[in-house]
């Protein structure tokens, strides 16, 4: 390579949502480490893809990781990009549910994982990307003549302690919290999950997941708490038990941990090892209180399952968080009162409840389509695929969302919403009530992460770019 080109990587998203602004991109990190490690002297750069971001850094190739719901976003820059000559290369959820969206506004899409197909990319860009080079690369869509070309399937990382240890940029542990992803894909099959689309599930092992923790203690030495974004944390006990075993070993017990859980898998001695492992969150998606949802969804285990996780883990000293999902095609009236049930009789401390969203590559979406309530089109209207209508947002069901529902029109499942938003908001002013008085410290770091200031700072910094 004669010269290093200047590369931006980013993932469009609504930033008037804080939930997804202050997260960091965790599928970019690895691939820009990577990018690093495989290219000396060329260093990505995360940030927001805008007019401001490429008229100050002006890049010469963008990285674009997009999940559906902003699809249109894509398209767009993509174009604004295209016309200040600038390369671009998509992936993400969206290109690996339907990779043949991609525009003729987007040089390159890579299904799959990017870790090693982005700097093979980068190593011919000099050359100006010519199909032969591409057709070797796996995993590749290309424009070659005006006409769309295809790499072949896309290489699937067995081994993922291969990869290197990404450093998180400052501004995503301003709050004290160290993301981590260490699991690509889930075992089970939801019908409304995205994550299906791994055929395997890897994970990281304990000795990577302890480095990975130490080398960011290091550089960050007020990191108290560790947020791990797996699908499902626990899909394999001896994992479960080889992380606890490490961490201990490792003396990185005093931090706090962030882990998910699903509810057929909450035994004594889980509960045990969480403990030993100084947990303190614990996630479940229960997604529904109706025996036919939870058999419509194929989540794999039924409501006694559910009532029997809650027995074992509502004496313990786990902050319990559950989400919920409503608004299946067969769910009316009364499939919502037992979700709603369930809740109000959980000990749950932090609850989310969302409207059902048909995603591509779903069996949701293939029902969805089938009957007609979204169009399996690359000109489909994709913000209407937006993950956070559901109680921070009810008013949205009513206009700009999809209803999947055969019982339930837009105002009933508003007037639900409503319904569910007013418990939600309770639970939360308990929990943060309580937090005030058992952790002040960690009360007043969440007021200011999610304050008004935060979240113009967290919008400056990623406006100028994260060095990583």
């Amino acid at each position: 390579m004669n010269s290093l080109p200047k590369i931006l990587l980013c993932t469009p998203c609504n930033h008037d949502i804080d939930r997804l602004a202050s997260v960091p991109p965790l599928m970019l990190i690895p691939i820009a480490a990577a990018v690093e490690v495989a290219l000396p002297g060329l260093t990505p750069y995360l940030g927001t893809l805008d007019t401001h971001t490429l008229d100050t850094y002006k890049p010469d190739i963008v990285g674009i990781s997009c999940f559906s719901a902003f699809w249109d976003k894509c398209k767009a820059l993509a174009k604004e990009c295209k016309q200040r000559g600038i390369s671009v290369i998509v992936g993400g959820p969206h290109i690996n549910a339907r990779p043949r969206d991609i525009t003729t506004d987007m040089d390159i899409a890579v299904r799959g994982e990017g870790e090693r197909v982005v700097p093979s990319l980068l190593r011919f860009y000099d050359t100006g990307w010519k199909g032969k080079d591409l057709a070797e690369i796996p995993g590749l869509l290309y424009w070659s003549a005006g006409e769309l070309m295809e790499s072949g399937p896309p290489e699937i990382i067995a081994n993922l302690d291969e990869l290197p240890i990404p450093i998180l940029p400052k501004s995503f542990v301003r709050d004290g919290t160290l993301h981590i992803l260490t699991t690509r894909g889930c075992p089970f099959k939801c019908t409304f999950c995205s994550s299906q689309s791994h055929e395997k599930v890897r994970s990281y092992s304990a000795d990577y997941i302890v480095r990975y923790i130490r080398r960011h203690i290091k550089r960050y030495p007020h990191i108290d708490r560790v947020k791990f974004w797996d699908d499902l944390f626990t899909w394999n006990r001896r994992r479960v038990k080889q992380i606890c075993a490490a961490l201990n070993e490792s003396r990185l017990i005093h931090l706090n941990y962030h882990v998910s859980i699903r509810a057929d898998q909450v035994t004594p001695e889980i509960i045990r090892l969480f403990r030993k492992m100084h947990v303190t969150n614990v996630y479940m998606g229960l997604e529904s209180g109706s025996s036919e949802t939870l058999k419509h969804i194929n989540k794999g285990y039924d409501l006694a399952k559910i009532h029997r996780a809650l027995f074992l883990l509502k004496n313990e000293p786990f902050t319990l968080e559950a989400s919920f999902v409503v608004g299946f095609p067969h769910e009316g009236h009364r499939q919502l009162q037992e979700t709603f049930d369930l809740i109000r009789a959980a000990p749950l401390n932090l609850v989310q409840v969302f409207l059902l969203t048909p995603y591509p590559g779903t069996i949701e979406w293939t029902r969805a389509t089938s009957r007609g309530v979204v169009r399996d089109s690359p000109d489909f209207e994709w913000y209407l695929l937006d993950q956070n209508v559901g109680t921070a947002n009810p008013k949205q069901v009513l206009t700009h969302s999809i209803v999947v529902s055969e019982h339930l029109n837009r105002r009933e499942l508003y007037h639900w919403l409503l319904r569910f938003r007013r418990y939600v908001v309770w639970t939360r002013i308990r929990h943060t009530l309580n937090l005030l008085l058992c952790n002040p410290r960690r009360f007043l770091l969440n007021v200011f992460h999610n304050s008004p200031l935060q979240r113009l700072r967290s919008l400056w910094s990623s406006s100028s770019m994260e060095h990583l």
